[in-house]
């Protein structure tokens, strides 16, 4: 029997993948011991109420398109935008990770508004 271990935790969006206003997933970071911000993956596409709410706060992309490497099966790379570091998203992911892949990309819950 394998038992998966996963926790909630709070990670800020670092980026938006499809129409910025409505996206349909997001690049999430963390901070290291360091306070250093590093991009950590690629969420699971978001519910219809939260891409509403993340368009809605994301504001506009600051930098021209970039990517991020996923793995996803044909699909080696996924194309973003990167937006200015203000939301903070609640996600549950594997336990022990500190970089997502693609078999293992977190859930977003809701979005943070206590930061």
């Amino acid at each position: 029997m394998k038992i998966r271990q996963t926790t909630v935790l709070a990670a800020f969006v670092v980026g938006v993948t499809g129409d910025p206003a409505h996206p349909t997933e997001v690049i999430l970071g963390r901070r290291d011991s360091a306070s250093e911000h590093h991009r950590i993956g690629l969420s699971l596409p978001l519910s219809p109420t939260l891409r509403s709410q993340v368009g809605d706060k994301s504001g506009s992309p600051v930098n021209p398109a970039a990517r991020v490497s996923t793995g996803v099966f044909g699909r080696g790379q996924t194309e973003y935008r990167p937006v200015v570091l203000e939301l903070v998203v609640e996600v549950e992911a594997e336990a022990s990770l500190e970089i997502f892949t693609n078999r293992l990309r977190p859930r977003v819950y809701r979005l943070r508004t206590d930061y």
